[in-house]
Parts: C-alpha cells; sequence; structure tokens
C-alpha cells in the first residue's frame, strides 16, 4: 500500500519500470480502472495457440495410424494355430535365437492390470529380465518384463 501526494499519470509509469503492478484505489475501496480497454494480463496469440493446437492434432492422428498399422500387422501374420504359452526359460531361448538372427516376433504381454494383448516387436538386446525392444505399436523403444511374455512366435509374413 502506498499513500502519495504525487500525481496518478506520474507515479504509475514510474511504479510500473520499477516492477510493480500498482491499483489505484479510491478512498471507499474500489478500484479505478483510468482506461477500461487496458488489460492487466495479454490475450492469447490466436496464431501460437493454433499451432500448437494443430500440432497435438498431428501427433494424436499419427500415433492413432502407428497403432492401427502395427495391429494389422499383428492381425495379418498371426499364426493360424493358437500360440503355445511358453515358460520363461523358454521366451528367454526364443527372444534370444530372434535377436541373433534379427527376426520380428509376435510377443503375447499381460500388463500390470492383467490385460493381453499381442505385441509386435523387433527384440534388441535382453538384460536383468527385461526385454529391450522396438514396439511397432508404439513405434518406439521399450521395455518388457520376460515374466510377463505369455508367448513368442516369430512373424510370419503377411497373407495376401
Amino acid at each position: 500500500m502506498l499513500i502519495s501526494t504525487v500525481p496518478v499519470d506520474v507515479l504509475l509509469p514510474r511504479l510500473r519500470e520499477l516492477g510493480a503492478a500498482p491499483v489505484v484505489e479510491a478512498p471507499d475501496g474500489t478500484v479505478r480502472v483510468a482506461r477500461r480497454d487496458l488489460l492487466r494480463a495479454r490475450r492469447p496469440r490466436s496464431a501460437r495457440t493454433r499451432g500448437a493446437a494443430s500440432a497435438r492434432a498431428q501427433a494424436t492422428v499419427s500415433s492413432v495410424v502407428t497403432a492401427i498399422r502395427s495391429g494389422d500387422l499383428a492381425t495379418a501374420s498371426r499364426p493360424a494355430s493358437p500360440a503355445i504359452a511358453t515358460t520363461p526359460s523358454s521366451a528367454l531361448a526364443a527372444i534370444r535365437e530372434a535377436i541373433e538372427l534379427g527376426e520380428t516376433v509376435v510377443i503375447g504381454y499381460v500388463d500390470n492390470h492383467g490385460a493381453s494383448s499381442d505385441r509386435v516387436v523387433d527384440p534388441l538386446r535382453l538384460e536383468g529380465g527385461q526385454l529391450m525392444a522396438h514396439d511397432h505399436r508404439s513405434d518406439d523403444e521399450r521395455l518388457f518384463a520376460v515374466h510377463r511374455i505369455t508367448t513368442v512366435a516369430p512373424l510370419s509374413p503377411p497373407q495376401p
């Protein structure tokens, strides 16, 4: 709070230069606004927000398209017979073989919530009970816990 006899048109610009955000009050405590068109905060730039919204929409569309293509690839390459559940040791052996041969495999994976899904992955390395692989669904490298892998099958060529 500042009480001054300096004219308001001199005092306010000087206070603003010093980094303060002064508000002029009348003796009864109401705020006095000199000009109604002056805003205390800048309006958002519409071009900036439009560009950010457009970039978010493009990223969302891109991730959805990648997930759909990965699902189509997994469906097209799914073996005709149901996959046989593997033990962690047989899963490790199949994954090591895929890493050595540079093969793409379809793994059955159970997530933290118990939901099972088939993932098309390119295994990169195996260490500490985790598989580092390029996941085609997310189009990114991802860690998979080996004890959660239920099946490992080589990716068969897509059927026409």
